[in-house]
Parts: C-alpha cells; sequence; structure tokens
C-alpha cells in the first residue's frame, strides 16, 4: 500500500479500484515490530533502585509559577519506587 504519486502518466483501471485492508494482519505486524522494539529497548533499560524510608527525593511542583524542584523525605517504604 505505497503513495501513490500524481502524476500524468497513465494507469491501469486495476490501480484505481480500492483494496480490502486485512485488519487481523495489520495488528499482528503491528504487535510484531512493537514487540520488537520493546527488546531493543529493553537491552539498555535498567530498573531504578528501589527506595527506603529516609531517602531524599526531588519533587517537581505541578503549579506553573514554580521555577524550581523542592526536597523531601521518603517517609513510608512500601517496597516499590513511590514514596508517601
Amino acid at each position: 500500500m505505497g503513495r501513490r504519486l500524481r502524476t500524468r502518466l497513465p494507469t491501469t483501471n486495476a490501480q484505481l479500484m480500492p483494496r480490502n485492508v486485512d485488519h487481523k494482519n495489520v495488528k499482528l505486524h503491528l504487535e510484531a515490530r512493537q514487540h520488537k522494539q520493546k527488546n531493543w529497548y529493553d537491552k539498555s533499560a535498567r530498573s531504578l533502585p528501589t527506595l527506603s524510608t529516609g531517602d531524599t527525593v526531588r519533587v517537581q511542583q505541578q503549579d506553573e509559577s514554580a521555577t524550581e524542584a523542592k526536597d523531601n523525605t521518603c517517609r513510608d517504604d512500601n517496597g516499590s519506587n513511590t514514596c508517601t
């Protein structure tokens, strides 16, 4: 399904007819491409270290007027990379 050029050259009637697309096949190719991209990303990706109680964390303000992040400390260690 390539891009058809705008040309004055004559075309056949078969090229002017719309073609049906096999959606299952398109979805399989998309998933295969996404899986291949995930594998390439996972080769160099690394996990973040887990946070523990007392670790210093940086929190970016959601307010547009705030220009810098402020320091906080992790108060509750829940075993993941989130602090409360």
